[in-house]
Parts: C-alpha cells; structure tokens; sequence
C-alpha cells in the first residue's frame, strides 16, 4: 500500500495528539482530599494498611479499619479476627482528631490527615496515663489505602464479638484520661507553683476532647482546681477531678463520678477538717 507524503504527516501528527492520552490512560490521577465536612462520609469503606509487617508500632497488628456508619467500625487483625468498634471524629482540628475504641481492648486517642482522597496518614497512639493526642504529623505513623467503598465485612473475616463497646467501656476511657489530666496537673503545679490554665499548657498533646467527652479546667480558688469530663451525649455519666495544695508539695486529688447519666459536671462538698468528699449526687469511680 502507498501512502502519500501528505498523508504520512498526517498520520504522525495523530500519533503525537494521542501519545499523551496513551500515557494518562495507564496513570491514576490522585484524588483531592476531602474537605472538612465531607470527612466523615470519605472515611466510609475499606482501608488496608500499606505495611504489611505483622506489628507495627502504634498500630496493635491492625491490617484493616472498615468504616461501617458515621460513628462505628470494624479493625481486623493480621488472622482476619474483627472486632466491633466505635470511632469519634472532629475533622476541624489541624491535623483532624481520631478516638477508636474496640471490643478488642484497643483503645485510641490519635491524630491522621489524608495524603489524597484515597489514602490517609494514621499516627501511633499512647495508651494508659500516658494518653495524648500527636500535635504533629511527624511522629512516624500509618498509611492507609482505600481499597473499597463496600462496609460489609469480606468472606473469611471471623466476627470476634459483633457488639459495640459498653457505655461502661466508654465511661472508664474518659475517667482513665482525666486521671492523665489532673495527675499531670499535680506536676504541673509542684514545678511552676501555679495551676495551668490550659490543658496544652502541660503537654502540647492534651487536648479538650477524647471519646465522645470534653475536658475543661475549672479555676476553684488558688489551692484548688477542678479539671471536668462531660459528655457531648446524653446516657453517659459526668466526671469531675479536684485538686486541692497545701503547703509545701503536699496535695490531695478527688475523683467523682455522677451516680446518673448528665452532662453536668459533679461538684464536691468539703469536711470539716478542711478535706473533699463527692456530692451527694456522686461517687468514687473506683478502679473501673
């Protein structure tokens, strides 16, 4: 067959009009990352762990989350167990806050952002009195990629337990933090010689929400203070933290718990001999 000269060119300048199509059609453009208020409805679906190591720090051998609803989620380890868990979000902070508590007994309070619409970065958690928030992305951390939009769990997960966590469950992780919160008031005082007013003020880690609660510090007078836990809804009981100085280094801390579900905070009554006891409305929380 012969082709004209004219022809020829026009051919070669069909070819070069396409190349670059040829060459986008095999890569994946990325995704922008969602705003703020679209978040919540991002999260939903499938995200795998992009390491695949066994245990990873900060991670608890997690390989997958599956974002089922607005506040509920599946974590499945590295032998396909799923555990039923509830998961809080404020999408506002910079980076966004992330609270998951799992049937499993993992309990997280961390931070993540999304590296693009498809993959977000999740950072290593603290757990016990050591409890804070990272107030930076650039402690290490997790990258996890989408994989799917489905919410459903795949054939071949084992359910471990299809229950949420208990609101008792949920209650003792909020006491637990503001033990973290007033014991590092107590060291915060006993160097400085006066109350922090905020709670980054101790560690830049501390931050006023956790769990579904938000923490405030309640000036009290200047030998006390009173660091309170109350929930964001209702059926959940209220905490309170009192610390009281004296001379020197000594100093005393009460806990309270309500007796009922509320959102208001307990208050204290105070001995004769100049020590605090709960309300009448309220208790010793105990051990949990």
């Amino acid at each position: 067959m012969k082709v004209h000269f004219g022809d020829r060119h026009r051919f070669l300048f069909a070819v070069l009009l396409l190349s670059p199509v040829f060459l986008l059609a095999g890569c994946r453009a990325k995704s922008k990352p969602p705003t703020p208020e679209t978040t919540a409805q991002s999260l939903l679906g499938e995200w795998q762990a992009v390491k695949t190591e066994r245990l990873i720090q900060g991670f608890d051998g997690v390989k997958k989350i599956v974002f089922t609803s607005a506040n509920e989620a599946w974590l499945v380890d590295y032998d396909n167990n799923a555990y039923k868990s509830m998961y809080w979000l404020e999408p506002n902070s910079q980076p966004m806050h992330i609270d998951i508590l799992s049937t499993s007994n993992r309990e997280w309070m961390t931070t993540f952002k999304f590296l693009d619409g498809d993959t977000i970065k999740i950072l290593p958690h603290q757990q016990g009195l050591q409890q804070m928030r990272h107030p930076k992305l650039d402690s290490g951390g997790v990258d996890l990629q989408k994989i799917s939009k489905e919410t459903n769990l795949d054939q071949g997960v084992k359910v471990q337990t299809d229950r949420l966590p208990s609101i008792h469950e949920q209650e003792r992780s909020a006491n637990l933090y503001l033990n973290t919160l007033i014991f590092a008031q107590r060291d915060y005082y006993d160097g400085k010689r006066t109350f922090a007013t905020q709670l980054s003020e101790m560690n830049p880690g501390f931050t006023h929400d956790f769990m579904g609660y938000r923490y405030q510090i309640l000036p009290g007078g200047n030998q006390n203070l009173i660091i309170a836990a109350q929930p964001l809804a209702s059926g959940l009981k209220s905490f309170s933290a009192l610390l009281v100085t004296g001379e020197g280094y000594s100093s005393a801390i009460t806990i309270c718990q309500s007796k009922q579900p509320t959102q208001a905070a307990p208050t204290f009554v105070q001995h004769s001999g100049g020590s605090y006891m709960c309300a009448a409305n309220a208790e010793d929380p105990g051990s949990g």
